[in-house]
């Protein structure tokens, strides 16, 4: 016996909901990683090492020389 087509339209309905809110949280899990991350930016530290706090606006610096070795690309900037 089939289900009365009312019956499945909800069923359909539902699943599109579903699928909505599955994306959206998706979306604010995304964002919200992201927020997380770009604060964290300057505590970054490598261990027995440098941190990233002592090259503050390195983004900024000019961009001198790029070399290639091996198939690896180096930039070389000054501050």
């Amino acid at each position: 016996m089939r289900r009365p087509k009312s019956h499945e339209g909800n069923a359909t309905m539902r699943k599109s909901t579903l699928i909505g809110v599955g994306i959206s949280v998706s979306i604010a899990v995304l964002a919200a990683s992201v927020a997380i991350s770009a604060q964290d930016k300057y505590t970054v530290e490598v261990p027995n090492g440098l941190a990233l706090s002592e090259f503050r606006g390195y983004e900024d610096w000019p961009v001198i020389a790029i070399s290639e070795n091996g198939g690896k690309i180096a930039a070389w900037a000054i501050p």
